[in-house]
């Protein structure tokens, strides 16, 4: 699944297909993924499920292999000003999964 999220902001693949918003879309994705792999997801209308570390490991490994960290970085040379945010959002979230396995977040700050 990380394979996938990472080809959806890849600029080489959507920039011919698609434009800014899909690349905003995928970056928030794949944020939004590695934080419920981490923390834990309670959603009304979704299933729920514990935090899984094992996993969220696993998937920043796949989006390593994949090239996604230099995608990432692709994107924060990107002239639109969301998808800079939300590419510095993604890189948080990826880059500070050791930190944050150890020293969980207070709940008022998990963006998910």
């Amino acid at each position: 699944y990380a394979n996938a999220l990472v080809l959806s902001f890849s600029t080489t693949y959507v920039s011919q297909q698609y434009g800014d918003q899909e690349i905003i879309w995928g970056l928030i994705n794949i944020a939004k993924f590695v934080s419920e792999l981490r923390h834990g997801r309670k959603h009304p209308y979704f299933s729920s499920f514990v935090s899984l570390p094992e996993f969220s490991k696993v998937a920043e490994e796949q989006v390593e292999e994949e090239g996604g960290y230099e995608e990432l970085e692709g994107q924060l040379i990107n002239k639109g000003k969301k998808i800079i945010e939300n590419a510095n959002q993604s890189k948080r979230g990826i880059l500070n999964y050791y930190i944050y396995c150890w020293k969980p977040m207070p709940q008022q700050f998990i963006f998910f």
